[in-house]
């Protein structure tokens, strides 16, 4: 047995162990990887992923057009996503002839201190997938072995070959639920014979492994990334019949915007929609207006990356903004949902369906936490969600208000504070009291509706900190030779401007919070970036 990057990192470790191939890593493997860490965590033990290079069916039978992923993204996104170690496995002669005994043998010379082994619900090993889970049970009697149970969604069970079937019926949307992720292909760009240039549409042809699998023929929205860089794109997938004879496949994408020569240049291309199949026209006139028609769908729809923001009155919001600085994408669609009241406010299933990544805001969050199947647990007490997510048919919400006021409260509060005011009685404010509360820290509400915002000058002290929580419509209006932090939820504030330039004063807008509420979204969406 040939380890390939172990460099005997765990002879002295105990270790918990899963082995598979892990083939496009989508929701199946996911819901298995963490079920996996939570066990190792428990046994406080090493989490250790094993997988094989190359892909035994590769290797036995010269497959083609098989393979979802390349081992490269696959350890990146294991030891990015999951923080764990990644390991592969040489698949070769010998490997193929290990028996079950000898197998396990050889892996414990490697890993000498194997406390548990945990496998999926389809575990096999060997030839006929001999050393199923009752095996190795036997095989590893001193090892706790646990075996997963299948996952499922829209009543499928998620599989690597259900992401393959998909594939070749040009299924993308359904496939990056699946994946959690966009599909991507990695290739060398290489010289073309030019056709797409000499009609105005010049494009990247695309040299790919022959052991991975394309898409259905097609046209795409897609992602270029070069390098650091990110460009949107049409990509083509198929035999060209209307400027080519050509007998096979191939891959040639047109990147919006983009006149730079990246020849023998490896891109990664992100499917995001299918557009159209692939079929002959009867002139190149004619192929040039419906590519036209492409490229306008591709720059009105974007990459399909739906956001949405529930609120009332919302026309002033950046998050917009926010998610795209965050994302590092200018591609982005970004829906405002403005309700006049909760009797207007569409199916909560019915707005998921349509946009993956929905924000709450004012006054709906405490709708919404009457509404959901499950709250997250640390925010479950706080009576108000304002982030959502389809996740095995079940709405689940969250608070991430609560973890970025609370990591800004923890910058804030220093030992010099010895004042703090909330401005306001609403939910917001209800949010902030609760933080400081579980910091046992003193505070004062001035309520709005109790006209006690008239008399905020006589509050303020030296080394006051002033939380204002009331809605844009609250202008406030105060002197005061105290040095004080105001820490504002709004932003683009027409006062904001003398509160900067008070000498006394030292201001932070709402930004900073709309940022913060931002990247805990995207953790909860599953949307950091690998």
């Amino acid at each position: 047995m040939k380890l390939v990057n172990s460099k005997n990192l765990f002879k002295d470790k105990a270790v918990g162990i899963t082995i598979g191939s892990f083939d496009g890593l989508h929701l199946g493997h996911d819901y298995l990887i963490n079920n996996f860490i939570h066990h190792c965590k428990v046994l406080d033990i090493e989490p250790v992923v094993i997988t094989f290079t190359p892909h035994p069916l590769v290797y036995l039978k010269g497959v083609s057009d098989f393979l979802i992923q390349n081992i490269s993204t696959k350890k990146h996104i294991f030891e990015k996503k999951y923080g764990i170690s990644y390991l592969e496995i040489e698949f070769d002669e010998k490997l193929q002839k290990l028996d079950g005994e000898n197998f396990f043998k050889e892996l414990r010379l490697e890993f000498p201190d194997i406390k548990l082994f945990f496998t999926g619900h389809d575990f096999g090993l060997g030839f006929n997938k001999s050393i199923n889970y009752k095996k190795a049970k036997m095989l590893l009697p001193d090892v706790e072995v646990i075996q997963d149970v299948a996952f499922e969604k829209n009543d499928e069970r998620i599989s690597s070959s259900l992401i393959r079937d998909h594939l070749r019926k040009g299924n993308i949307k359904v496939i990056n639920q699946y994946m959690n992720r966009p599909f991507s292909l990695i290739g060398k760009v290489v010289e073309g014979n030019k056709i797409g240039r000499e009609i105005g549409f010049p494009t990247a042809n695309v040299a790919l492994d022959k052991v991975y699998i394309k898409p259905k023929d097609g046209v795409y929205i897609c992602e270029v990334i070069l390098g650091e860089d990110k460009f949107i794109g049409v990509a083509n997938i198929g035999k060209r019949p209307t400027v080519t004879s050509d007998s096979s496949s191939t891959i040639e994408v047109h990147i919006l915007d983009f006149d730079r020569n990246i020849y023998e240049r490896d891109i990664e291309i992100l499917f995001y929609n299918h557009l159209r199949d692939e079929r002959k026209f009867t002139s190149k006139e004619e192929l040039v207006e419906q590519i036209n028609e492409d490229i306008k769908i591709v720059r009105t729809e974007g990459l399909y990356k739906p956001f949405a923001l529930i609120g009332k009155n919302i026309s002033h919001s950046n998050s917009e903004n926010v998610y795209k600085e965050l994302l590092e994408t200018k591609y982005l669609s970004y829906t405002l949902l403005d309700y006049s009241s909760e009797d207007s406010i569409e199916n909560i299933k019915t707005n998921l369906e349509k946009y993956s990544y929905i924000s709450i805001t004012s006054p709906y969050k405490k709708f919404f936490f009457k509404n959901v199947d499950t709250v997250e647990p640390l925010v479950k007490d706080l009576g108000s969600v304002n982030c959502i997510k389809l996740l095995n048919d079940e709405v689940i919400g969250t608070n991430t208000d609560f973890f970025a006021i609370k990591e800004i409260i923890s910058s804030l509060v220093k030992d010099n504070v010895s004042n703090i005011l909330i401005l306001g009685d609403g939910t917001m404010s209800g949010l902030v009291q609760y933080i400081l509360s579980t910091f046992k820290i003193d505070f004062k509400v001035l309520s709005r509706k109790n006209n006690q915002l008239e008399n905020l000058s006589e509050n303020i002290v030296e080394n006051s900190l002033i939380i204002n929580t009331c809605a844009r419509s609250y202008s406030p209006k105060f002197k005061t030779t105290s040095s004080c932090t105001f820490w504002d939820f709004n932003y683009n504030q027409e006062y904001a401007e003398e509160l900067n330039t008070n000498k006394f004063i030292n201001y932070y807008d709402g930004l900073l919070m709309l940022t913060l509420q931002a990247k805990y979204a995207l953790s909860f969406w599953n949307l950091k970036t690998f």
